[in-house]
């Protein structure tokens, strides 16, 4: 597998689909009444920057991470790896090549949001360093943040 740059024609497809399968529901156990475009997707997409982790260069995404760089501040925007290719070390793949993307651009933390009933993200974030540095009730989702 190879972490690459998102391909809109390609990729794009598959990335939707892991966010409706594999962070929405989260999100929705959250927040009930949360919900999210299409076009909403495609805004937050092109906002930031975006890795798949594929098998070569024109393979389907197993996974893909979405970020951007504010001030010396590293924001996650999202990761999804297909429930198909859990377990297999690649969403850890994805957070060390965006950390140390922020690290060769001088930033000194990583930040990043995680909803309350996934205890399996929250566990896979604290095993990568992250610690909670806010929790918002009204979202029902913690703040954490790691120091590069």
């Amino acid at each position: 597998m190879q972490i690459r740059p998102r391909n809109r024609e390609q990729d794009d497809r598959y990335i939707y689909r892991m966010v409706y399968e594999e962070l929405l529901p989260y999100a929705n156990a959250a927040r009930p009444d949360t919900r999210i475009s299409r076009a909403e997707i495609s805004r937050r997409l092109q906002q930031g920057i975006v890795w798949v982790i594929a098998p070569g260069r024109k393979g389907k995404p197993a996974g893909f991470i979405s970020f951007f760089r504010r001030d010396r501040d590293l924001h996650i925007d999202m990761l999804a790896v297909d429930r198909h290719f859990q377990s297999r070390g690649l969403g850890g793949k994805l957070m060390e090549a965006a950390e140390q993307y922020g690290l060769e651009r001088g930033c000194q933390t990583v930040k990043l949001f995680v909803d309350e009933p996934n205890p399996l993200a929250q566990q896979f974030y604290f095993r990568r360093g992250y610690t909670v540095s806010e929790y918002y009730p009204s979202y029902r989702c913690f703040l954490l943040n790691k120091h590069l």
